[in-house]
């Protein structure tokens, strides 16, 4: 039987941008202040979040 596979986000959680930052691989894309990156891997978040780019809503 498949699992059931649970989304990633609850709902209301929401990761925001709270300091302006350009994307690790494509340095042409700039996430701004207040901007939600919530799309973005579980992985990258938490690295985000570390160093005080993003803060979870």
């Amino acid at each position: 039987m498949a699992k059931i596979q649970e989304p990633k986000e609850q709902p209301g959680d929401k990761y925001l941008v709270v300091q302006e930052f350009r994307d690790k691989d494509n340095f042409n894309l700039h996430y701004n202040e207040g901007e939600n990156v919530s799309h973005f891997p579980d992985d990258r978040l938490k690295e985000l979040v570390e160093k005080g780019l993003v803060e979870k809503k």
